[in-house]
């Protein structure tokens, strides 16, 4: 398994596509931080970003984790589901999945090793994207410890915000955090998106199925009328690792809801794409 999973991992790695994706995943954020401080200085709003953005002039290394929660809203969407539907069927598009028919490997442990794969790729697309910004953000603003002034729970919808501090050392720690809670909560993308690469012949198909899925997944969660049926949408408790920046909070129960409920989703799909790809006839 170990052995199928570096040749996979290492296949993956020396297509030209992901030196692009690399330079793309380190230079966007990078060209984004540059901007920061362009403009006028703005206020620190209660429970909206521009506070998490404010605190970026007390130490770069915010950056991070600012600059992550908007491109997990989309492109860090997109990315993942690119990864996860392009597992099998961009094999079968090209025809190298007929191996499969005269060498003994077994395809359930094939498909594992393309999961696990799929899932390296995206940790270390949002590593970068986060690290790349704190790194930015760090070089343009320097680095020193933040003070994050508490809220009373009748001024934050009823949620109250302790006052703390961050050290240099706890902000790097927590970039790196909120990046595996991110990526763990793309396990219902991740998931699905194998599952529709097993099923389609062309990578396209399951990239979109994917990615449309958590679409949809959002739009149904910013519904009020489907009420606590919400809680098992994937996209339900997408935000809850914030808390590590903004509540001084290293775990709380909205993350572990949003890890539990990604990973029903992830373990369901996963389940019927193993089903399928055992059964599947392979031509191509």
């Amino acid at each position: 398994m170990i052995a199928l999973v570096r040749t996979e991992f290492t296949k993956s790695l020396r297509r030209p596509r992901t030196l692009l994706l690399v330079l793309f995943l380190v230079g966007l954020p990078v060209l984004i931080v540059a901007g920061f401080g362009s403009g006028p200085p703005r206020p620190r709003d209660v429970g909206d970003d521009v506070g998490t953005f404010r605190l970026i002039r007390d130490s770069g290394v915010v950056a991070g984790p600012a600059l992550l929660r908007r491109l997990a809203t989309f492109l860090l969407v997109v990315l993942a589901g690119w990864f996860a539907g392009d597992t099998v069927a961009s094999d079968a598009s090209w025809g190298n999945l007929r191996y499969l028919l005269i060498r003994p490997v077994s395809r359930v442990r094939l498909l594992l090793a393309k999961t696990t794969v799929a899932f390296t790729m995206i940790f270390a697309s949002v590593l970068l994207v986060t690290y790349a910004a704190a790194g930015a953000g760090a070089v343009k603003f320097g680095v020193a410890p933040i003070h994050v002034d508490g809220v009373p729970a009748a001024l934050n919808a009823g949620i109250e915000i302790p006052t703390f501090d961050l050290t240099v050392a706890e902000q790097w720690l927590r970039c790196g955090l909120v990046a595996l809670y991110v990526t763990l909560g793309f396990g219902a993308v991740l998931g699905l998106g194998v599952l529709f690469s097993t099923v389609a012949d062309q990578p396209t198909g399951a990239v979109a199925g994917a990615i449309g899925a958590y679409i949809a997944s959002g739009i149904f969660d910013g519904i009020a009328i489907f009420g606590s049926a919400r809680n098992a949408l994937p996209t339900h408790y997408a935000e809850a690792w914030r808390a590590c920046f903004i509540e001084d909070r290293w775990f709380t129960a909205d993350i572990g809801r949003s890890l539990l409920v990604n990973a029903a989703w992830f373990a369901v799909a996963i389940t019927a794409a193993l089903w399928w790809f055992r059964r599947k006839d392979i031509h191509s």
